[in-house]
């Protein structure tokens, strides 16, 4: 198999490290605006370079506002797509890419790994398996934006507002599961701008609100936290259930019972879950676990949520 990087910034480093690892035999490149050595993939330099290999798969990991242009110049090429998320900062280009999706038949999947988490997945088990009636769910994430973009955060594309940085689209990961699980709200309350001291044009606070009918729902995102959290809560008729994604756990306490496990969590293990399903969809064992059409749909409360879509 052949697969393209598109952008090979942290994350996309990241995939092509766990790709290697885990399909040594496959073929590696790397697209480059500009020509330098000792680069572990080949290097393509161009788009005629690009259609000449004829690659099965295309990973578009470069800044958020150029998803879209990238992943439509791979659909025309009839290469399969992963899409590291968000899918893009605004919804303009979206048809097109579906158009050439549909007529090429491609296969794509957009990076939301958090779906891979084995508590969101044990969340989503629970909710799928019984009959409570969720009354309320409650999701935190909160990390320090210096720690994770250590090659200078104020130049990083979450710090720029042009390049589709800030909480609402950069931490997108706990709206996108929440929608996953509960689906998509009848109301959206969204409070977000900027707060800290932090060096960036960006937002780095949310708070939201959804609303459902006989629910409700609340998210908590922020760049400025000095400490990382990454929580959820799901309180039901018969049962609270609690998730600490950093640190492996998940319990759930009843009028009767009271358990707690702790699960085995370490940094690649949601990447590698997901890169495993790719290369399955494209083997066609498996339907995308976040296809094209539900990322879009990710995308729009994401923008009712920023106030660009009513």
């Amino acid at each position: 198999m052949k697969v393209i990087f598109f952008g090979m910034g942290s994350i996309g480093w990241r995939h092509y490290r766990i790709m290697q690892k885990l399909y040594p035999d496959f073929h590696y490149y790397a697209y480059k605006r500009e020509r330098y050595e000792n680069s572990p993939l080949a290097s393509i330099y161009s788009w005629d370079e690009v259609e000449s290999i004829n690659a099965d798969l295309a990973f578009i990991c470069n800044p958020t506002d150029k998803h879209l242009d990238f992943a439509l110049e791979c659909a025309k090429r009839k290469i399969n797509l992963f899409i590291e998320k968000p899918l893009s900062n605004s919804l303009e280009k979206v048809k097109e890419l579906m158009y050439y999706v549909n007529l090429n038949r491609l296969h794509v999947l957009v990076g939301y790994n958090l779906r891979f988490h084995p508590i969101i997945e044990k969340i989503k088990g629970y909710i799928d398996s019984t009959n409570d009636h969720v009354i309320r769910f409650s999701a935190y994430c909160g990390s320090y934006l210096p720690d994770w973009r250590n090659n200078d955060y104020k130049n990083s594309y979450s710090a720029k507002r042009a390049q589709g940085g800030g909480v609402v689209l950069d931490l997108s990961h706990e709206i996108d599961y929440c929608r996953w699980i509960w689906g998509n709200p009848e109301k959206v309350i969204g409070c977000y701008g900027k707060y800290s001291e932090l060096e960036i044009e960006t937002e780095d606070n949310l708070e939201v609100i959804l609303q459902y009918r006989g629910k409700v729902g609340v998210i908590h995102l922020d760049y400025y936290r000095l400490y990382p959290r990454r929580e959820v809560e799901v309180l039901t008729d018969q049962a609270v259930l609690f998730g600490d994604l950093i640190n492996g756990i998940f319990s759930i306490k009843t009028r009767q019972s009271d358990t707690t496990e702790h699960v085995r969590i370490y940094p690649d293990l949601t990447y590698e879950k997901q890169l495993t399903h790719l290369v399955g969809l494209l083997e066609g064992n498996s339907e995308p676990r976040c296809s094209l059409e539900d990322s879009v749909e990710t995308m729009q409360l994401l923008m009712k949520i920023k106030g660009d879509l009513l």
